[in-house]
């Protein structure tokens, strides 16, 4: 059975870019370079991305994107540094994900992606990534007005991972042979597009979503961030977040290291650095003393170490340099 796509979706705002998208006979791109982990994502910022350094590095990034006529949209991001990146997937799109270039393993909601392997993101999905190093990641989005009847039996809710193969052999080839951004072309081919609208309708019928121990995993994590971010501005006790959300201390551990590669400590760690950083860079006029004892740093000593240790620089030279 061919499946074609009807190209009455009307006007829309690509949301990558936040520029408006009008019907052309083959497509808009745009490609976009930044030294700042926190521009790169606030130019995502209708995904809902958020962005966390984990490691000192003079940061590299780069977001290249291609819209077609028929509404399918292709999403490729590159970085130099290892980060945490949480975000959720557009309320009207299934999303395809593949790991173009990894020198380290990365994971995607405590899965660990593998070369040649897809990951599937249904409409409104929650994403956690953990990035290792130098990495490339391309997300395929389609309307999943493609998919109404798949998605409304499945009511598939997260994310499932699967062959790349069993999308299509001709697209592995496109994409792992063939790529750079001057030339992108892969879903101008009608006849691979229909063959991969068909693939995906298949595996959101009848394949399994994640295994159960994952989704627990991933389950306890989303838990666990949630009841931080409510009481991220107080001294926080790792046995009192275990019970408040209904976990031992020891299972609480173990799946926020699944998912982040991080003990909670120092997720929680990381998580308040990259906050101040962030708002050092905005250019806040309040003094750093202050800022540091909003997000429960009471030694300024160590939290100055501390600070330069993820970021390679003192709080004063980021201030400097904005």
């Amino acid at each position: 059975m061919i499946y074609t796509i009807n190209d009455n979706f009307g006007l829309k705002i690509a949301y990558i870019f936040n520029i408006s998208y009008f019907i052309c006979p083959t497509m808009l791109s745009n490609y976009r370079t930044f030294q700042d982990i926190y521009q790169q994502s606030d130019v995502l910022k209708d995904l809902h991305q958020t962005y966390k350094q984990i490691e000192a590095t003079d940061y590299a990034g780069s977001i290249y994107s291609q819209r077609y006529d028929n509404q399918i949209s292709i999403h490729i991001e590159s970085c130099n540094s290892s980060m945490l990146q949480s975000g959720v997937t557009p309320l009207n799109e299934v999303c395809l994900g593949f790991m173009l270039e990894q020198h380290q393993p990365c994971m995607i909601n405590g899965l660990h992606i593998e070369p040649k392997q897809v990951i599937l993101f249904s409409p409104n999905a929650n994403f956690d990534t953990r990035f290792n190093g130098l990495t490339t990641f391309m997300l395929v989005s389609f309307p999943s007005n493609l998919f109404k009847e798949e998605l409304e039996n499945n009511h598939l809710k997260t994310i499932k991972n699967i062959s790349l193969e069993s999308i299509s052999p001709l697209l592995l080839t496109s994409l792992y042979s063939e790529f750079n951004h001057d030339s992108l072309d892969i879903f101008s081919n009608s006849i691979l597009l229909n063959e991969i609208i068909f693939k995906i309708k298949f595996q959101l019928s009848h394949i399994e979503i994640m295994r159960k121990n994952y989704r627990n995993q991933y389950d306890v994590y989303c838990k666990f961030k949630h009841w931080l971010f409510t009481n991220i501005n107080k001294k926080i006790c790792i046995k009192s977040a275990s019970y408040d959300i209904g976990v031992s201390r020891r299972n609480l551990e173990f799946c926020c290291k699944a998912i982040t590669g991080l003990s909670p400590q120092k997720y929680i760690y990381i998580v308040r650095l990259n906050a101040i950083r962030k708002i050092l860079k905005s250019g806040s006029n309040q003094k750093i003393t202050e800022i540091a004892y909003d997000w429960s740093f009471d030694h300024l000593g160590r939290f100055s170490h501390d600070y330069k240790n993820l970021f390679g620089e003192l709080p004063s030279k980021t201030i400097r340099h904005v």
